[in-house]
């Protein structure tokens, strides 16, 4: 996949430059790949907890989704990018648990 389509993609889904905010190197932000997220159901509950793990053109996410009890991967799935416009991203999974356990 193209970096620069990953680094808007981010952009466009996290609501900032990723290059502003980490850093232009090769350490920084450039993509959602590897980022943790929660999304949600309609009525606010945590439907789903995974990491995204590529990008497919034509708008689609792909993601591993984990576990609720052991945080295991248990399945794959391509998602829809509109889907993905409402979900919270983190850094790191103990971002994402820190904010599961904050929420319950």
């Amino acid at each position: 996949m193209d970096l620069e389509f990953e680094r808007k993609l981010a952009e466009h889904l996290l609501g900032f430059d990723s290059k502003e905010i980490y850093g232009g190197g090769t350490k920084g932000l450039k993509t959602i790949v590897g980022l943790f997220f929660h999304s949600y159901k309609p009525d606010g509950e945590i439907e789903w907890q995974g990491q995204v793990i590529g990008t497919q053109e034509g708008g689609y996410l792909i993601v591993n989704l984990f576990d609720w009890f052991v945080g295991m991967n248990i399945t794959c799935k391509m998602i829809p990018l509109s889907l993905g416009e409402q979900w919270a991203f983190y850094k790191t999974s103990e971002e994402m648990r820190c904010a599961y356990e904050a929420k319950a």
